[in-house]
């Protein structure tokens, strides 16, 4: 039967389902943004899941994802959701955050689920998977995942937007917005900001003091890190001015080895 929908199952999730009991559906959102965590969702279905209206979340009001999500967590067979935050993807780049992030999502499932459609991304996993392309527009366990972590994510900016006002976090979601970039350039980075994102990076060099307090948080290996990407993004014009602090930091870092 597949999950029934106001439109045609997708074809997958069809063939998936006349071979098991239970499928998986895997997205992340958030790869984009400046600020905030990466967020992934795993939602199991089963043949008798029924939901209407499901969708490609980027397509869907807000409205809309707030009714969807609520009747995905009430009919799902499980629904699992993992972050990974900024220092994470700062540590390992956003392409593997976002992978933890979904591998994640399959070991915090209680169900033994056999078989998963994820969107656009192969897991080290031993259950049998199907990576697909645009994933969240064509197989509706994929779109349920996606509405969830959507609106999950969302939920977690406005209340970074509460914490840190005057960036507008809670209205672009982190997203480089004219608004974002203009509070960037005025009130510095905030701990949420992505350090590997270029747009952030040349934030910290255009302002002394912010730069000053980025390398007092660093170790070593950090300074050399950032001072490797400031120069691959052609962006060692903006330090230059400032390699008296970066070589400053570095001596402190020595003398307390």
């Amino acid at each position: 039967m597949g999950v029934v929908v106001d439109f045609e199952v997708g074809i997958e999730q069809k063939k998936a389902f006349e071979q098991f009991d239970l499928v998986g559906g895997i997205d992340e959102v958030g790869r984009g943004p400046l600020a905030g965590p990466v967020v992934a969702c795993c939602v199991v279905f089963d043949k008798n899941v029924v939901i209407e209206g499901l969708r490609d979340s980027k397509k869907l009001s807000a409205k809309k994802r707030k009714v969807l999500k609520g009747e995905i967590l009430e009919k799902a067979v499980e629904v699992r959701v993992s972050f990974q935050h900024r220092e994470i993807i700062d540590d390992v780049n956003i392409y593997q955050a976002a992978k933890k992030a979904m591998l994640e999502t399959v070991q915090l499932l209680d169900n033994k689920v056999p078989f998963f459609l994820i969107d656009a991304m192969e897991l080290p996993i031993e259950q049998q998977q199907l990576s697909l392309v645009k994933g969240d527009a064509r197989e509706p366990v994929i779109m349920a995942a996606s509405i969830v972590a959507k609106e999950v994510r969302d939920d977690w900016m406005k209340k970074a937007g509460e914490e840190y006002p005057g960036y507008g976090l809670e209205k672009h979601m982190g997203y480089g917005t004219q608004q974002h970039m203009k509070a960037l350039a005025e009130l510095g980075v905030t701990p949420l900001h992505r350090r590997s994102f270029k747009p952030v990076t040349k934030a910290i060099l255009e302002s002394e003091p912010q730069l000053k307090r980025e390398l007092a948080s660093m170790n070593q290996a950090q300074v050399a890190a950032f001072v490797a990407n400031v120069r691959e993004w052609n962006f060692y014009p903006y330090l230059a001015p400032h390699m008296s602090l970066v070589n400053e930091r570095l001596r402190e870092l020595r003398s307390q080895a």
